[in-house]
């Protein structure tokens, strides 16, 4: 109410690239370099240090709506699921050289960008779900996990698949 500092948190270096409150509000999570922490929020007391990726943080750090768990994704090609409280390590997702871009908690998804592809990836368990290319302004594939596609009357002619030296196309 009066606008003056209750703390400030100690431990950012040159400062935060990627900060949020949690849904609840009792956390607060910051990251600077290739490292992010967990703090209480109204006593500014560091809970957890998350150590593991390899690159900078520049803007995913997203808590999950009931607060018990962050995803951290910096620009080194992964994302890490983490137990807010515990500070462990849930998992690892490969993003295939790709950089995270959205988090949909209700899905339980994380999509990321790779050049023109779009792959999205489920949170819990890392496994690839789909991929999106867009071919031009006019088509569209999916690429299933499972191996089969989906794609629009206008693309089909566009697919090739590849084996060895060999180029097919499909009809």
């Amino acid at each position: 109410k009066t606008g003056k500092c209750l703390f400030t948190l100690k431990g950012n270096g040159d400062g935060s690239k990627s900060d949020c409150f949690s849904p609840d509000g009792k956390h607060v999570i910051t990251s600077v370099f290739d490292t992010a922490m967990i703090w209480e929020s109204t006593t500014g007391k560091l809970i957890n240090v998350l150590n593991g990726h390899s690159s900078w943080f520049m803007d995913i750090s997203k808590f999950s709506p009931d607060s018990k768990y962050v995803i951290t994704s910096p620009q080194d090609g992964t994302a890490m699921l983490w137990d807010v409280l515990s500070g462990k390590k849930l998992i690892t997702i490969d993003l295939e050289g790709g950089l995270a871009y959205g988090i949909n908690w209700k899905d339980s998804m994380i999509f990321s960008s790779n050049n023109s592809m779009l792959s999205f990836y489920n949170i819990f368990t890392g496994g690839g779900e789909y991929s999106f290319s867009s071919i031009d302004s006019n088509g569209y594939i999916w690429l299933l996990s499972n191996g089969y596609y989906m794609a629009d009357k206008n693309s089909i002619a566009k697919l090739y698949y590849v084996i060895g030296l060999q180029t097919l196309g499909f009809d």
